[in-house]
């Protein structure tokens, strides 16, 4: 399911984690516009049965669905106890299902504020 917040956050996360880039090929082997790791596959596969290949992340509508699977699973208002903000969200994608958690401010928050829209 992709939410209203999701399709603003998304490009953002782009832009901080790759510059745009779909072929972009981080330092630890993350991969794709969205810097994907081994490790998130393998979640989003348990969480979803689906399994993606490392060649999957390279194409950015099937990065941002796997982005999704990953953030709707551990970001929603049951596992958070309140609404989830943009923030959780992108806390979450840097560091993993507990990132909400992290206090502010915060670096990769801040740069990911820089590439959302005005309000």
């Amino acid at each position: 399911v992709r939410s209203a917040v999701l399709d603003v956050l998304l490009p953002a996360l782009i832009a901080v984690e790759s510059s745009g880039n779909n072929r972009a090929i981080g330092p630890n082997g993350e991969t794709g516009c969205l810097q994907i790791t081994s490790i998130l596959l393998r979640d989003v596969h348990r969480i979803t049965g689906r399994r993606f290949s490392r060649s999957d992340t390279f194409n950015r509508e099937t990065s941002c669905k796997i982005a999704i699977s990953y953030l709707n699973h551990y970001v929603n208002e049951k596992r958070l106890k309140r609404p989830p903000t943009m923030r959780d969200y992108a806390m979450v994608w840097r560091y993993g299902p507990n990132g909400w958690k992290r206090r502010n401010p915060d670096p990769y928050w801040q740069k990911v504020q820089r590439h959302l829209p005005s309000p």
